[in-house]
């Protein structure tokens, strides 16, 4: 039997996206990200008075992307979330698709991508929503990995 002594892991900053739609009409804020500048987004708390139907839906679905972080380990580090976009939407309501899937397993292992077509769709230049990045920054545990190395024959 072999005791193993870790050290003390350190607590890390790690930043956090999520994808957030909004239907048309409520995506009247946008940062520099669409249009290829440099950004540092927009804070959710300091959003116009106009936009208050869209900052009302970020603060809902912010306190639940804040929630399931905290099921996978992240606490929020209190800093107000950033908003970047709007870009139209790829309807990840619709199109989401798992990557873990047999279909996708079976293309890969086929090297047939033809397979995989149905997920394929094109996105018009006019959806009914809009896309926006809401991004967190939350502390971690940093993870101790151990890798066991078979010793070579002498």
């Amino acid at each position: 039997m072999n005791i193993v002594i870790t050290p003390d892991l350190e607590i890390g900053i790690a930043i956090q996206k999520g994808v957030v739609t909004v239907p048309y009409e409520d995506a009247i804020v946008r940062c520099n990200c669409p249009d290829r500048k440099m950004c540092a987004g927009i804070d959710v708390d300091k959003m116009p008075l106009e936009a208050r139907t869209l900052q009302r839906h970020l603060y809902m679905m912010g306190q639940k992307f804040i929630e399931r972080m905290a099921v996978r380990g992240y606490k929020h580090t209190g800093k107000p979330l950033r908003l970047h976009g709007p870009w139209p939407s790829y309807d990840f309501n619709n199109h989401l698709a798992n990557m873990e899937s047999s279909t996708w397993a079976e293309a890969k292992r086929l090297d047939d991508p033809s397979l995989v077509l149905g997920y394929v769709f094109d996105r018009t230049a006019f959806e009914p929503y809009m896309d926006y990045l809401l991004i967190g920054e939350f502390l971690t545990k940093a993870v101790w990995t151990e890798i066991i190395v078979p010793e070579e024959a002498l």
